[in-house]
């Protein structure tokens, strides 16, 4: 139940300040959304094969081995690292079109604002679906001694898709830096 108010208290204020800024068409992005879920759900299935929906009893029912375990809790955060990562790359797919298609200097601001809304995406994928229910299955585990290598391997998972996040802010503080030197 806490869950169910946590989603839909994130979705009415999320909704709430799209609608009342007056922007929302800048929001709403159908290449951004086909790409980030057909990325990860085309991961999904080239990482696991039909194997793919059988993590996903563990959110619910509690996983009592380790072996269990790590494919869920690996199954969820190899979900999560890709969501992010398509973000990024819609992102710099879309500035890449940006780039090549503007003409003036005064163009580049709302194609620039646009282009990071596949950034937003796969982050809020990331963040609000896939690692709620990572959490979930750690914490509905049934296991006395979760391995220290377990949690270190997830640890070191998420540090190649916090590295992209930081390499994709950056790219968007250069942008900002190129947009306004050219004034």
């Amino acid at each position: 139940m806490n869950k169910f108010i946590g989603y839909l208290l994130f979705i009415a204020t999320f909704a709430g300040v799209i609608f009342l800024t007056g922007y929302s068409e800048f929001f709403i992005d159908r290449f951004s959304l086909l790409l980030i879920f057909g990325m990860v759900f085309g991961v999904m299935f080239l990482s696991y094969g039909i194997h793919a929906f059988s993590a996903f009893k563990y959110i619910s029912r509690p996983v009592t081995s380790q072996k269990e375990f790590f494919l869920a809790v690996s199954f969820f955060d190899h979900l999560s690292n890709t969501a992010i990562i398509a973000g990024i790359l819609g992102t710099l797919l879309s500035q890449l079109a940006m780039l090549s298609n503007v003409t003036t200097t005064a163009e580049i601001y709302p194609a620039t604002g646009a282009s990071l809304v596949s950034f937003l995406y796969g982050y809020l994928v990331a963040k609000l679906i896939f690692e709620p229910l990572k959490q979930n299955v750690i914490r509905n585990a049934k296991i006395g001694n979760i391995n220290g290598l377990i949690q270190l391997h997830i640890d070191q998972n998420n540090s190649l898709p916090n590295t992209f996040v930081l390499m994709g802010f950056a790219a968007i503080v250069g942008n900002f830096v190129i947009l306004i030197s050219s004034y």
